[in-house]
């Protein structure tokens, strides 16, 4: 079951240093994050802030069937939604970003894309 729009609201307002977003990516943001995808090409795709997968479902659907995507997310909540997300391409992550390396290790990946977005609440300096 995923988060509705108000309870992806909450999740956002409670932990917003972490999320920076209030309001789940849109359908025309999500296909201009994959617009260069090209499912006949073996990519290998690290998405930072993965939250409840709206954006990571859009990238499943651009990836190739022997891609990996490898999906960060340490929101429990977002993580929880992410990780219902059935596809054996997704590797959905309860860590920090700031790990990449020791799963690109695991993975054997040497290369890869990186999917995120810049949160404008980031540019705030902390309270």
């Amino acid at each position: 079951m995923s988060l509705t729009k108000f309870d992806f609201l909450v999740e956002s307002i409670r932990n917003w240093k972490q999320s920076g977003t209030i309001t789940q990516s849109s359908p025309q943001l999500c296909k201009k994050m994959t617009r260069h995808l090209d499912p006949k090409k073996h990519y290998f795709v690290a998405e930072f802030g993965s939250g409840d997968g709206v954006i990571t479902k859009y990238i499943l659907d651009k990836l190739h069937p022997e891609g990996k995507l490898l999906a960060f997310e340490i929101n429990e909540s977002m993580f929880d939604q992410l990780a219902h997300i059935k596809d054996k391409r997704l590797i959905a992550i309860y860590d920090s970003a700031e790990n990449l390396g020791l799963y690109m290790d695991r993975e054997n990946i040497s290369h890869l894309i990186l999917s995120y977005l810049l949160s404008p609440l980031w540019f705030f300096p902390p309270s």
